[in-house]
């Protein structure tokens, strides 16, 4: 399952005054992510959740016990 933000496409967006290594995660690379973005989704193939539910094996599925 993936998930992207608008904002992590949009290279002009306001460029906030954060710290230094937060605006280096926030904004570099911005140019180019769209494009990647597009390369990703062309050599992946994609289903839906309700597809995806119906092809999972669920009474051999390895979960992790989290505390």
């Amino acid at each position: 399952m993936s998930y992207f933000h608008p904002r992590d496409f949009d290279p002009g967006q306001p460029v906030l005054k954060v710290p230094l290594n937060r605006r280096f995660k926030s904004y570099v690379g911005l140019k180019g992510a769209y494009f990647k973005f597009e390369r990703w989704m062309a050599f992946n193939k994609f289903i839906d959740l309700r597809a995806a539910v119906a092809i999972v094996d669920w009474e051999n599925v390895v979960t992790i016990k989290v505390f």
